[in-house]
């Protein structure tokens, strides 16, 4: 190998063992505390780009260390109750609409409930009128609108 080569190998080797304890005795000299009390905070958050910081989070991972019974046992709930406007939030619901359509369901089910018990009470006056005039045959099948045309009664 070339003289010159070893010296400069030898000198390189010893440069890099020398920087190293320097590293060493600036690292230990160094009040990380005091260091971190001159950083200007905002400065370096403005810097930070919040979605790429977002982005590198699994959220589910997240969610799954959250407690969620802890979570709410903390939520006042009568405080939120008194912080919600109610006419608000049903302005923004379809609440009104929900109630509108069940009672109308409730409404529909009382009107067929009513129709079918005035099918049977028709029957049952058509039955006892048929006996009080001794009549034999079976009546109608169905009102004249809704037999089909030449159906016999």
């Amino acid at each position: 190998m070339d003289p010159f080569r070893q010296v400069r190998s030898a000198s390189e080797l010893l440069a890099e063992r020398a920087m190293e304890q320097v590293l060493d005795l600036v690292v230990q000299a160094i009040d990380v505390n005091e260091l971190a009390q001159q950083v200007d905070v905002d400065t370096l958050l403005s810097r930070v780009d919040l979605n790429v910081l977002l982005g590198r989070v699994d959220l589910n991972e997240l969610l799954n260390r959250i407690d969620v019974d802890v979570l709410l046992s903390r939520v006042d709930v009568n405080r939120l109750i008194t912080q919600v406007d109610i006419d608000a939030l049903v302005q923004h619901t379809e609440i009104g609409a929900v109630i509108m359509m069940s009672s109308g369901s409730v409404g529909n089910k009382a009107v067929d409930l009513v129709r079918g018990q005035a099918v049977a009470l028709d029957h049952l006056i058509d039955r006892w009128v048929r006996r009080l005039l001794r009549r034999s045959d079976p009546g109608l099948t169905a009102p004249p609108a809704l037999r089909p045309a030449g159906a016999e009664t």
